[in-house]
């Protein structure tokens, strides 16, 4: 019997790929090509997903507090992470992560929508849907199973 959706997503995924894909073709890594990160979906319908870029970034303490503003922005904009809950909207086709806590305040009690593909290599694929206001670009992230 084949899987649904819904049991086929949870588990845990492995970072492989952020991509940012402009109109002209151009390819950019938001968070560099080394970026790791994690995405848990459990079956319970609570997630967290965690993106970090591959900068290896010097500071000039270990406490986060003691470090200077232009280090803790650097670490900021290094870092990309949320929790909450999941479920897929078969009417929309999508994933909706409903956002419980944030790296960005703004996003906790929002959704943050995915669209989603399984991959014939056992990849997942998300991509952000384009906005009205957007040029183009298209913003993907490719995950494999954990320990895969």
């Amino acid at each position: 019997m084949a899987q649904s959706d819904e049991e086929r997503i949870v588990g845990t995924w492995e970072l492989l790929r952020f991509e940012h894909r402009k109109p002209d073709g151009s390819v950019q890594y938001p968070q560099g090509k080394g970026a790791v990160g994690r995405l848990v979906y459990e079956a319970s319908g609570r997630m967290i997903g965690q993106i970090m870029g591959d900068a290896k970034l010097a500071f000039s303490h270990e406490t986060p507090a003691k470090c200077k503003p232009e280090e803790k922005r650097a670490a900021y904009e290094n870092f990309i992470a949320y929790f909450g809950t999941w479920r897929i909207d078969p009417a929309r086709g999508c994933l909706v992560h409903r956002v419980q806590g944030a790296y960005f305040p703004p996003w906790v009690g929002g959704e943050q929508i995915r669209l989603y593909s399984f991959n014939a290599d056992g990849t997942l694929t998300l991509r952000i849907p384009p906005k009205a206001h957007d040029d183009g670009s298209q913003f993907t992230v490719i995950w494999r199973r954990a320990g895969g």
